[in-house]
């Protein structure tokens, strides 16, 4: 298998990987309405992360952060088309810049915080962050951030 086949299936399986997250969450919200033991441990652990890594000091910490990460994958996408990069990268940092609102809203906004799963949604969307941003850094050592 030639090392770009290789290379593009690492970019599918890192995408399939990111939408597994994500409907692994949701599934996991469905869940807690259905199952009562599920309920009672997300209701468990929620009160635990909120009391450690969720706590609001470190919430506020996490939103600056992601805050940081998408203003820089904006600026990235800025210089993409500057230097007309290709299409897949331009795409990928754009992705990120949206992955970046999307995981400020989510540790924000206040329909994800009324729902038992929070903790759950914040880890799941902040992993599918960083899978983007390892996927750009991955692009710069690659070919396919060359010019078409």
């Amino acid at each position: 298998m030639k090392s770009s086949n290789v290379i593009k299936a690492a970019y599918a399986i890192a995408a399939l990987i990111q939408l597994a997250l994500v409907a692994a969450v949701v599934q996991l919200n469905s869940l807690t309405t259905k199952k009562a033991g599920v309920m009672h441990h997300v209701y468990y652990m929620k009160d635990k992360y909120a009391q450690g890594i969720y706590s609001p000091a470190n919430l506020r910490l996490q939103s600056i952060a992601i805050v940081a990460v998408a203003v820089l994958a904006v600026g990235l996408v800025v210089w993409c088309f500057r230097h007309k990069k290709s299409l897949f990268f331009k795409v990928q940092a754009a992705l990120a810049a949206a992955l970046g609102v999307t995981v400020w809203y989510v540790v924000n906004g206040g329909f994800f915080k009324s729902l038992l799963t929070y903790p759950y949604f914040i880890m799941a969307f902040e992993i599918v962050l960083a899978i983007q941003i390892l996927i750009l850094i991955g692009l710069k050592f690659t070919a396919i951030d060359r010019s078409d």
